[in-house]
């Protein structure tokens, strides 16, 4: 949705409400300007659907998420949600918490001595660590989720894949596929976020357009999958580890 052949004092005006609302003024009101608006004026407590810059977000607060780890059917079972982290012969393989309980202690590349970025909720406000271990993380941390580290408090020079063991035989993560991501906003909202035929960089490009302040980039591939109303994709697919927003029937 745009608004089209819009005259000089109209555009002035988009451009003074998108500065109000902290976005790029740049005179043009789309899904992204609108979703905004709805953020900061009507402060929503139910998770959404957002399609912006090619990508397709479940919006909603961070004491909703829910992080289910273990042999699951689909994506198709669980309401607003997303695959999630790297996992193999069962289980995830990067740091996991949920509900305050460790479900994995340790970092995906911990043979090799490598951290991951871990995006957690300490039950006041959402953070972001490198960390080979789960116990370094806050003491009254509820949710965590390990991957590869995208943005760390607005700084978009963050990302270092070598740093965090994603490169050699484990470069593969940054190719252009199916992937998932989860961020904090600027608002301390979380979205949890799928972009089809896009790699790493691509990814980055999107975050920067939507000013999130934290994120990572989890599992993609044939594992990428979202099931939401109005979008779903590959929810048939077996999953180890999803990410789901809670608070949706």
């Amino acid at each position: 949705m745009f608004l089209m052949n819009l005259k000089f004092d109209e555009k002035s005006k988009i451009k003074a409400i998108q500065r109000a609302i902290k976005v790029v003024a740049d005179g043009s009101f789309g899904s992204y300007t609108l979703d905004i608006m709805y953020r900061y004026f009507v402060k929503p407590t139910k998770p959404y659907l957002l399609n912006a810059y090619g990508s397709y977000i479940i919006i909603g607060r961070p004491d909703s998420v829910n992080i289910i780890s273990g042999e699951m059917k689909g994506t198709k079972h669980y309401k607003n949600s997303i695959s999630g982290t790297f996992s193999t012969g069962g289980e995830p393989i990067s740091i996991t918490i949920n509900e305050g309980k460790v479900v994995r202690p340790w970092s995906c590349h911990i043979l090799e001595k490598r951290p991951e970025s871990v995006l957690y909720f300490d039950g006041e406000k959402v953070g972001i660590q490198r960390q080979q271990y789960a116990i370094a993380l806050p003491k009254n941390t509820k949710w965590a989720i390990g991957g590869l580290g995208l943005v760390k408090d607005g700084d978009y020079n963050y990302f270092n894949n070598k740093v965090e063991g994603f490169c050699g035989r484990f470069s593969d993560v940054l190719r252009r596929t199916a992937h998932t991501a989860i961020y904090e906003d600027k608002w301390g909202y979380v979205g949890l976020m799928f972009v089809k035929n896009k790699n790493t960089h691509q990814i980055l490009r999107i975050l920067k357009n939507l000013g999130v302040k934290n994120a990572i980039q989890l599992d993609g591939g044939h594992l990428g999958s979202i099931n939401a109303d109005g979008y779903r994709y590959n929810t048939s697919q077996k999953q180890l580890s999803v990410i789901q927003m809670k608070g949706c029937d």
